[in-house]
């Protein structure tokens, strides 16, 4: 997997999106705590929430994959409901 992000995988995403900074720094960037450039850069451009939701589906696909709960990741219903999630194998 050397030269892939989790950006490369989800667009408008950066490496840091998969992390609870995705809600932390766009919010001090608004406050002027730190310059708006820095959370594109580092957080990328994806919604937030939307990021976090396709998290949690993703894990859990992950997770019900490797416990036996489905044979194909790319087949489970949090990867059909979030089709923009990409499974690496």
């Amino acid at each position: 997997m050397a030269g892939h992000s989790f950006g490369d995988r989800l667009e408008g995403a950066q490496h840091l999106s998969f992390s609870d900074h995705q809600l932390i720094v766009p919010v001090l960037a608004r406050m002027g705590i730190v310059p708006a450039e820095f959370a594109t850069k580092t957080v990328g451009t994806i919604d937030p929430h939307n990021s976090l939701d396709l998290q949690r589906g993703y894990l859990r696909a992950l997770f019900d994959t490797a416990f036996g709960r489905y044979d194909d990741l790319a087949k489970t219903p949090a990867t059909v409901v979030h089709p923009e999630m990409v499974p690496v194998p």
